[in-house]
């Protein structure tokens, strides 16, 4: 059946505004969303892309050519929220910081396809090789412990636009706990109503939404309060959101995780190695302004806030393109458990020299001892 435009209504006049680092990766997962698209209408594969996203969104005039095809990823969520008028004034704001002096823009005129051709400069700029690789990574550790494995929670810690509850082929049994700050969840909950009117469902999981500041202690309550069980597995997942924390909260948070996790949960995070890597872009420099906590040894600050998580594996920015670019990795579908050789079996006797080639590093650990029962 033809579509026409009208199905698929613009999301107009957000009451409530999400921060920009949120939208920007939001780009970025469009940009390889598109590839996606492009990939699979060149195969003339309509299996795993729905044809009325197409016709609204797919750009051909994109020039994705600096995705990797095993990076790109079908996440029609993230053309629903650059498709509103608060996703605008985000790119309008970055692109008149790109100019000296700045330049006030009114991008209002242009449309999707046009905008996403502006978004890719802008995210490129800010290097979104770094952003797909580490989405890759996440979803493939997913992959192997919840879809192929034996998890059956999941906890998001900023979970801000991230759209993995809905974009992956989760199974009705798995419960997704995402937390972040009110208004964001908020924001976030109105373009997933929007969005599932006019997107075929992925993903068969529930979903349970916590506003909370996370630099409390309160997000420990709030999950207990909605049935989440600290005797059954959990996937953490902290992506792009420590760095922004202090190190105080950072400490926290980790040591709730130990307090909740149990044999067989897994964690995956994503922490800054420093606080002062001048990259010469001004708009890159105001997010580094941001950054209020770093490590250059993961090791040590997992053994000292999860002790009970005795297993952990270093990612570099290297190590994950050399995981998903020697052979074609196919959506959804990961490749045997990634093991780079800076893999420590024991992180609270092993000594591990800190990373000096990445801006972060990214790890993942794995818990097989009990935690001390209270």
């Amino acid at each position: 059946m033809e579509s026409k435009e009208e199905d698929i209504p613009k999301m107009e006049n957000p009451k409530i505004e999400v921060s920009a680092t949120a939208i920007l990766v939001c780009a970025a997962r469009a940009v390889a969303t598109n590839k996606f698209i492009r990939k699979a209408l060149e195969r003339n594969d309509h299996s795993m892309i729905q044809d009325e996203i197409v016709k609204r969104y797919y750009t051909p005039k994109l020039d994705d050519s600096t995705v990797h095809e095993n990076l790109a990823y079908y996440d029609p969520y993230s053309f629903i929220i650059l498709d509103c008028e608060g996703s605008t004034r985000t790119l309008e704001n970055f692109v008149e910081h790109q100019t000296v002096p700045p330049v006030k823009q009114d991008l209002s005129h242009l449309s999707f396809q046009e905008q996403l051709i502006l978004w890719k400069e802008v995210v490129a700029a800010f290097g979104i090789q770094t952003v797909l690789r580490r989405t890759k990574l996440i979803d493939s550790l997913i992959t192997n412990h919840v879809i192929n494995g034996d998890i059956e929670q999941i906890v998001v810690f900023g979970a801000g636009m991230d759209m993995r509850a809905h974009r992956m082929k989760l199974a009705a049994s798995v419960t997704v706990y995402e937390l972040d700050m009110p208004k964001v969840i908020e924001l976030k909950k109105n373009e997933v109503d929007h969005a599932s009117k006019v997107i075929e469902p992925i993903s068969q999981s529930t979903i349970k939404y916590i506003g909370i500041d996370l630099s409390t202690k309160k997000w420990i309550d709030n999950l207990l309060e909605l049935g989440f069980d600290a005797n059954k597995p959990t996937f953490w997942i902290m992506e792009g959101l420590l760095m922004y924390l202090k190190p105080s909260a950072v400490d926290d948070v980790f040591q709730g995780i130990s307090q909740l996790s149990c044999r067989g949960s897994a964690l995956v995070a994503h922490i800054c190695k420093m606080l002062n890597m001048p990259f010469g872009t001004r708009s890159f420099n105001n997010l580094l302004n941001l950054i209020h906590s770093s490590s250059s040894d993961p090791t040590k600050l997992i053994a000292k806030n999860a002790p009970y998580f005795t297993s952990v594996c270093h990612y570099t920015f290297q190590d994950i393109g050399t995981l998903f670019s020697a052979e074609d990795v196919e959506d959804n579908k990961a490749k045997p458990s990634p093991t780079p050789k800076n893999v420590v079996n024991n992180i609270e006797t092993t000594e591990q020299q800190p990373i000096e080639d990445d801006f972060s590093w990214y790890a993942f650990a794995q818990q097989f001892q009990h935690r001390q029962q209270s």
